[in-house]
């Protein structure tokens, strides 16, 4: 009886183990592809400029760099 009782359990940590891991993967693709956490190196250098941080010349050069 012992046999059938924890190949009952783990058949059922299992089951749920895979469906907690579908549910992250698809929390995490959701994430990706919404971009939250991506860092836009354009929009760094605008707000330097902006700030005042760097010229208008290392802001063209910069840009330039970026292939932008």
């Amino acid at each position: 009886m012992t046999g059938s009782w924890l190949s009952g359990a783990l058949l059922l940590l299992l089951t749920v183990a895979f469906y907690v891991a579908v549910g992250a993967l698809i929390v995490s693709i959701g994430i990706r592809i919404s971009g939250v956490g991506r860092v836009d190196p354009m929009r760094i250098l605008r707000e330097r400029l902006a700030r005042g941080e760097i010229t208008p010349d290392e802001y063209e050069e910069a840009r330039r760099i970026l292939g932008r």
